[in-house]
């Protein structure tokens, strides 16, 4: 079944449980406590096809994993720039959720990138980096490279947990 939607006043198709909620959010739960593998090993044990544009930001992405939250996606239908976007998340009381969380998420929903590519960020040493789960010419993609303040495009679903919770980014 297929429903139409309009979030801040942009046209939103969704399928079932791809519906944002009423404050235009899409949740999922994940246990990212429950193994102890890398998130460099949950992406290879996706079907992905690998851009790694940055070395450094693949081996350096953190590890953290609190056990189960929610990861909370939105969208906001407009290109945005790396201040709109830390305003965005604080907004609705959110902070970006760490890679593993978010690559767990798109494990465990192989179509979660399809309808909703995806991201999130992180910062080590003063530099800031991102990994972002999205599709093109019917193969799923991961993009792993330094965030270089070019902004992100109106498709984009950002990936946060709530301010708070014990889940680091």
């Amino acid at each position: 079944m297929e429903t139409t939607i309009f979030i801040n006043g942009i046209r939103v198709i969704s399928l079932g449980d791809y519906v944002p909620n009423k404050d235009g959010v899409i949740v999922r739960r994940v246990n990212s406590a429950e193994d102890d593998i890398s998130v460099q090993d949950v992406l290879r044990s996706m079907e992905l096809s690998f851009c790694i544009l940055s070395k450094e930001a693949f081996e350096n992405m953190p590890q953290s994993g609190e056990g189960e939250t929610d990861v909370f996606l939105f969208n906001v239908g407009r290109r945005i720039t790396n201040n709109e976007r830390e305003k965005e998340y604080a907004s609705r009381g959110l902070k970006p959720v760490n890679p593993r969380s978010l690559a767990l998420a798109n494990k465990n929903d192989p179509e979660l990138c399809n309808l909703c590519p995806n991201c999130t960020f992180w910062e080590k040493e003063g530099n800031e980096f991102y990994i972002a789960f999205s599709h093109s010419f019917g193969k799923k993609d991961v993009f792993i490279d330094e965030d270089d303040d070019a902004g992100c495009s109106g498709e984009t679903w950002f990936a946060g947990v709530k301010k708070g919770e014990s889940e680091s980014a």
